[in-house]
């Protein structure tokens, strides 16, 4: 099967540029009531994934068995002695870890290897803000973030703080979180005062040559961030700032290859630009800036396997980017969703995303009995406090519906529950059953086959229109909207 991916625009970090991303909204529609009591399913096909080789790269500093390890309640305090404590105890595990590598000669190069001017104690609040904000733990990933930066006024230090709560903030913006609108509007207030903290103390301008390329990964990745804002509101002004930070992450790779985490916002650019119009990729090609989708994978791959603070979301974007449709990169992909998972195995998210990937593109993968039971045992254990991770716990029971129609009542989704953006999603499902009810060699009518072909089509054209006629962020909408089209298409 071809691929025919969507040109859409990634929703949380750099570069994302072309008014040709832009999805013109429809009128808002009625929506379909749906069954949920009456799901058909396709046969199971046995069709286990061959043996893939990973591409190892061991941190021990980021690793969960890693003597630095750390835990987020052991540095509650707030207090000087509390914090030099902890740095203490991080500065003896890191030469325990040292004095192990140099006599076993294992692979610690990421462990040793930390950016310029950053220090073991900072990278390691930094992971423990990452991991905040990828369970969608808030609260804590604010608070750790002010107690790094803390530890960056004492010591003189790069405001690596300031680019991940500027971070945290965009990725609740783009995902919808808030419940009111003046909720909203203190997060971009949070991201207008930590991005200005943030421009003014990595400012390229001002920095020490033994910085210059920590700092150059931060104003740029703020830049970028920055630059996502403005999608939704004036694509000329994002594609502007969009170009200005590509051109100091791409300064910050040709004076340290090393700092990995640049190579996010590039791959991003180089990914995302690769499908806009022709137009668009010649007028990029003039001013010396050709555009490849390999080249983009490429990068990402390296902030994916090599970054210390944007690996997880660089794999997100890989899942986003790779073919469902070439055997290497869908076992690719499977293997990044196996990650994620583990990683945040309470984090409904990343289950809806391997689900969603398999019911639109792979269905043979979700319709058996295995699937099933491991589907039931992660509902059950899922931590959905918060708003965010319950509507994608509730996402979670719709897609489970479709796997086993005949579901227990406690696995069934509840359909009172305000989906927001995701208000489309049931229609789609029920588009999906007529597809998965009946495979198309049983439909030995054509009259019968042109009626499902035509209901299948009328559903589809109603849940894009929801979904496009939703407040959702015009990135993860043209997302959502190729998935749409792709999973219901049918010859007729």
């Amino acid at each position: 099967m071809r691929d025919c991916r969507a040109v859409f625009m990634p929703p949380i970090m750099v570069i994302l540029l072309s008014g040709a991303f832009h999805v013109a909204p429809f009128a808002a529609s009625e929506t379909i009531a749906v069954d949920t009591t009456a799901v058909a399913s396709v046969p199971a096909k046995n069709s286990p994934d061959s043996p893939q080789v990973g591409i190892p790269l061991i941190d021990t500093l980021h690793t969960q068995d890693s003597l630095l390890a750390i835990d987020s309640a052991s540095i509650e305090g707030e207090s000087e002695d509390s914090l030099t404590a902890f740095e203490d105890s991080v500065d003896s595990a890191f030469q325990a870890n040292a004095d192990t590598a140099e006599k076993a000669d294992t692979i610690t190069k990421p462990f040793i290897s930390l950016y310029p001017g950053v220090s073991v104690v900072q990278d390691s609040l930094a992971d423990v803000v990452v991991r905040h904000i990828w369970k969608f733990e808030w609260d804590d990933a604010e608070k750790m973030g002010r107690k790094l930066q803390k530890l960056e006024r004492k010591d003189h230090l790069p405001s690596l703080s300031s680019l991940l709560l500027v971070s945290a903030c965009i990725v609740r913006t783009q995902n919808g979180v808030f419940s009111s609108e003046r909720a909203e509007k203190n997060c971009l207030k949070e991201i207008e005062k930590n991005a200005k903290y943030g421009l003014e103390r990595s400012d390229p301008s001002r920095s020490p040559d033994s910085l210059l390329a920590t700092n150059l990964l931060i104003y740029g990745g703020i830049k970028g961030l920055l630059a996502t804002l403005q999608i939704n509101r004036n694509v000329i002004v994002a594609a502007i700032e969009g170009l200005n930070a590509l051109s100091q992450l791409e300064k910050c790779v040709s004076l340290d290859p090393s700092v990995k985490d640049v190579y996010l916002g590039m791959g991003i650019f180089y990914c995302a630009l690769s499908k806009a119009s022709a137009f668009v990729r010649g007028a990029l090609k003039l001013i010396g800036r050709p555009v490849s989708l390999d080249k983009g994978l490429d990068y990402l791959h390296e902030s994916a396997y090599h970054g210390r603070y944007t690996a997880f979301m660089a794999k997100i974007y890989l899942v986003q980017f790779l073919s469902p449709y070439r055997g290497d990169q869908a076992n690719e992909k499977r293997r990044i969703f196996k990650s994620l998972e583990t990683s945040f195995s309470d984090n409904p998210y990343f289950l809806f995303l391997r689900l969603e990937e398999n019911l639109c593109f792979h269905p043979e993968k979700v319709f058996d009995p295995s699937i099933r039971r491991t589907v039931r045992k992660k509902i059950t254990a899922f931590n959905d406090d918060g708003d965010l991770k319950s509507r994608y716990a509730m996402l979670v029971r719709w897609q489970y519906l479709l796997i086993d129609p005949f579901a227990a009542e406690s696995f069934r989704p509840d359909t009172s529950y305000n989906l927001r953006e995701f208000s489309y999603y049931p229609v789609f499902l029920s588009a999906l059953r007529e597809k998965y009810a009946v495979p198309q060699s049983e439909i030995a009518s054509p009259s019968i086959r042109k009626r499902r072909v035509a209901l299948i089509r009328k559903i589809h054209d109603r849940a894009m229109k929801l979904l496009d006629s939703s407040a959702m962020n015009v990135s993860w909408s043209g997302f959502y909207a190729w998935h749409i089209r792709d999973a219901l298409r049918m010859e007729d």
